[in-house]
């Protein structure tokens, strides 16, 4: 699956953890349900983008069942299970 807002990023899911994908222009996150009323942040990426290209990324992986590993000279997100 490529990324919306930065189409040449691959975002490669091998997980087996159910989890939904928010993605906006400067970050993509896997969030899952606390309750009925709130979502969890699992693992958070940030993009650094000037001209249009990503000059850098920050992750955050707040689970310990699973996290997401970046591949910057391909442009690929991988989300693997701990």
């Amino acid at each position: 699956m490529n990324l919306t807002y930065l189409p040449q990023w691959e975002l490669i899911n091998q997980s087996q953890k159910q989890f939904v994908i928010q993605e906006d222009a400067n970050s993509i996150s896997l969030v899952s349900p606390i309750n009925d009323y709130a979502m969890g942040i699992l693992s958070q990426v940030h993009f650094s983008i000037q001209n249009d290209e990503v000059i850098s990324t920050t992750v955050e992986n707040n689970s310990k069942t699973l996290k997401i590993e970046i591949n910057e000279t391909q442009s690929q997100l991988k989300i693997i299970d701990v």
